[in-house]
C-alpha cells in the first residue's frame, strides 16, 4: 500500500487554477522533495494533501485512509511567513506544543513530555536558546525550533513547507 496516493487533484483559488490534475505516490521509508518556481503550487499541494485547502477534485489517501481520520499521525512545518509572530511564547514553550497531540483533552504535558521537547531541542542546537521568546531569533534558528516542535511529535510522515 502507497503510504500517500493521489489522483486526479484539482485545486483553485477564485478560478484560478493552483493545481490540475496532479497523480502521485508516495511509499513509506522514503524521503520526498517537491521543487518548482514561486507560485507553482508546492505549498497548495502540501495544504491539500493536509485537508487544510479546499480540493476541487481528485481523491487523497495516506495509508488508504482520509487526513481527516490520520490527523494526529502526520506532521506540517509550514512557511515562516504563515505563523504569528507577535504569539509571546518562549522557544520551549514552541518545542513543548508538539506533545499536545498526544496528550488529550485538558491534560497538561508531564515529565516525559518536557523530556522529548528538550532532546528535540538539543537535536536541534537549540537548547541553549530554551527560554529565550521565539520572535527574538534569527530565521534561521527559528526554522531549528519549529523542526524541534515537528519532532516532538513522534511521528512517521512530516511534511516541510520551505524548512
Amino acid at each position: 500500500m502507497k503510504t500517500i496516493e493521489i489522483k486526479g487533484l484539482s485545486v483553485s483559488y477564485d478560478r484560478k487554477m493552483a493545481l490540475t490534475n496532479i497523480y502521485l505516490n508516495i511509499d513509506k521509508g522514503n524521503i520526498y522533495g517537491v521543487l518548482g518556481a514561486n507560485g507553482a503550487g508546492k505549498s497548495t499541494l502540501f495544504k491539500a494533501i493536509l485537508g487544510l485547502t479546499e480540493v476541487n477534485t481528485g481523491q487523497i489517501t495516506i495509508e488508504g485512509d482520509s487526513i481527516q481520520n490520520k490527523r494526529k499521525e502526520v506532521v506540517y512545518v509550514p512557511q515562516k511567513s504563515d505563523l504569528d509572530w507577535q504569539f509571546p511564547a518562549t522557544v520551549y514553550d514552541v518545542v513543548l506544543m508538539g506533545r499536545y497531540g498526544k496528550l488529550g483533552l485538558f491534560r497538561r504535558p508531564g515529565k516525559r513530555d518536557r523530556e522529548i521537547a528538550a532532546q528535540c531541542l538539543e537535536k536541534v542546537q537549540m537548547l541553549p536558546y530554551a527560554d529565550r521568546q521565539i520572535s527574538n531569533l534569527s530565521g534561521g534558528q527559528q526554522q531549528r525550533v519549529f523542526l524541534a516542535r515537528a519532532l516532538a511529535q513522534e511521528s512517521d510522515l512530516y511534511f516541510m513547507d520551505e524548512p
